[in-house]
């Protein structure tokens, strides 16, 4: 009797569960359809063309709690020259989306470690489904480890503080207009010196990353990337 007693209190909790969240409920910043495509262009703060960024959805999974979205990315010079790839995945659970921390590493940063063993530590942020403004949201931090028995250390950190849901605004890039939510924070990057830096961040649902402007810790502006195409 006992048994039976446990296995229709965990059916009421499971149907309980599931009539208040579905995988629908997510509030999914990144495609949610495979084969999509989305091109970020960067540029300096005279405009001038910097890098580009293209990813793919390769795959899109409803879970038990969510959804995530396995991407995978190349980076380009501004000559077009490939510079590496990298794969990522970006999930939602209960209603709350993250992406690890891994994807904020450049491709640049990663060349620094070229032919090393590395171990690589991150947490993930997260953005609200309903964010409000003024919102304080999780920070994180993403540590890139060395085991090269080099006497110069290029271990490499990044502390991401301070973030906030700063407002929710529609922008207009070159992919089109885009109802976004837009998040700032203070960043410092450590490697053989440290760097300070403040950026914002735009996110759209079911896009991702519509534009981003980093400054440096006086507030100058020090480069900005927008999302050039999507299909």
């Amino acid at each position: 009797m006992k048994i039976f007693k446990k296995i229709i209190f965990l059916t009421t909790v499971c149907f309980l569960f599931s009539a208040f969240f579905t995988p629908d409920d997510c509030g999914m910043y990144a495609p949610v359809k495979e084969g999509s495509e989305l091109e970020l262009k960067s540029y300096s703060n005279s405009d001038k063309l910097t890098g580009s960024t293209r990813t793919k959805v390769t795959v899109f999974r409803k879970t038990l709690t969510g959804q995530e979205v396995e991407m995978k990315a190349e980076s380009f010079d501004k000559k077009e020259k490939s510079v590496g790839t990298s794969s990522y995945v970006l999930t939602c659970e209960n209603g709350s989306f993250s992406v690890d921390m891994k994807s904020m590493v450049s491709q640049e940063q990663m060349a620094s470690f070229k032919d090393q063993k590395i171990t690589i530590q991150s947490d993930k942020l997260d953005i609200p489904s309903n964010p409000q403004v003024g919102q304080l949201l999780k920070n994180g931090t993403v540590k890139i480890i060395s085991e090269s028995e080099s006497p110069i250390s290029l271990n490499l950190s990044i502390l991401i503080s301070n973030r906030k849901v700063a407002a929710i605004e529609e922008i207009t890039v070159p992919a089109g207009t885009f109802k976004c939510v837009k998040i700032t924070y203070d960043a410092e990057s450590k490697m053989l010196f440290t760097i300070k830096s403040k950026a914002a961040e735009w996110y759209a649902k079911e896009v991702g990353l519509v534009r981003s402007e980093s400054y440096n810790s006086k507030d100058k502006l020090l480069g900005y990337t927008v999302l050039a195409s999507k299909k």
